[in-house]
């Protein structure tokens, strides 16, 4: 189903275009997942990854501990190595497309980063290093060490810092608006909102667009740095959280499973995805159409696409000028 968002002025000019955002609600199938009762754990354990491909690591886990079966050792490092894939798909091919700028990391695989940085050992040593190269233009530690961004956004090592000094000099403090909740944001801009780099692009305690896309970097560059040194914090490893619950870290926020089980037999199935949280109605992506509109900033296009990006609902959706609305 489709709705749309949103119209309003794309820039502050006479008769200027507008622009509207539509966005495709799916068809709810996490709640009560009313097909997977009848069957054995096993087989939900092996349907559930399939289903949520993207986040397939994420799922597996999750799934796993709310049917009580074994996690695996590796799960955690896999779910962590899922999360950067992700992150390194907004920093190295969205940011520069809604910027219209040249991307980086062109010999970078996305499908190959998983992969590549899931076992660990020098495989995983090498490609982190690479990949800190690409995006930082110097090893993670030094990244995470620094207290503000100025210099590096200044000097502009890589294709990444050149994409959000633009952002920054584009719309300056007009970006600094709110995007979103505080306490109860169910994104990952939650688990390093405390880190320098991200804390000083925040509007009054609350996100704004830098602030999400610092996140991204941050929670990248920490990550990188855990799977290279196997050093990954508690916070990334799946958790049960209750009889048949599950939490687990997913790329775009938490993740929650909740099984009912009898004699190895599934009589409910529940999911709750950061998808649910932010197309809820008043939920976050409301948020943050609502916070955009009161404060719209010129060259509407872009940064609306970068701000419902820095969220990333997980769903279609269409950013486009029109006539009239």
């Amino acid at each position: 189903m489709s709705a749309d968002l949103l119209a309003f002025p794309a820039a502050r000019a006479q008769n200027p275009p507008i622009v509207r955002v539509s966005i495709e609600r799916p068809i709810h199938v996490c709640d009560g997942m009313k097909f997977l009762r009848g069957r054995r754990v096993e087989e939900v354990a092996i349907v559930l990854p399939l289903i949520f491909n993207l986040c397939k690591a994420a799922h597996g886990a999750a799934s796993a501990l709310a049917l009580g079966l074994d996690l695996g050792a590796e799960a955690p490092r896999r779910v962590a190595a899922e999360i950067v894939r992700e992150h390194l798909f907004h920093i190295l091919h969205r940011w520069p497309a809604a910027l219209d700028e040249q991307r980086s990391g062109a010999d970078l695989s996305i499908a190959s980063i998983e992969k590549g940085l899931s076992p660990q050992g020098d495989e995983c040593r090498a490609l982190a290093h690479h990949i800190a190269e690409i995006v930082f233009g110097e090893p993670c530690h030094v990244f995470l060490a620094r207290q503000q961004l100025a210099s590096w956004l200044a000097y502009r090592p890589t294709a990444t810092a050149a994409a959000l000094a633009t952002v920054f000099s584009r719309w300056g403090a007009e970006l600094r608006v709110s995007a979103g909740a505080d306490e109860r944001d169910p994104t990952f801009h939650s688990r390093v909102r405390h880190h320098p780099l991200v804390a000083a692009f925040e509007n009054g305690g609350r996100p704004s667009l830098m602030s999400r896309m610092a996140a991204r970097l941050v929670e990248v560059a920490a990550l990188l740095e855990a799977l290279a040194k196997d050093t990954l914090p508690d916070i990334y490893h799946p958790v049960r959280v209750g009889a048949g619950a599950a939490a687990v870290c997913a790329a775009r926020g938490q993740l929650f499973h909740e099984a009912e089980v009898t004699n190895g037999v599934v009589s409910l199935y529940r999911i709750t995805t950061p998808t649910d949280w932010m197309l809820a109605q008043g939920g976050l992506l409301d948020q943050i159409i609502a916070a955009f509109e009161a404060n719209p900033p010129t060259f509407q296009r872009s940064a609306l696409t970068l701000l419902i990006g820095s969220i990333d609902p997980g769903v279609p959706y269409r950013i486009e000028e029109v006539e009239d609305a």
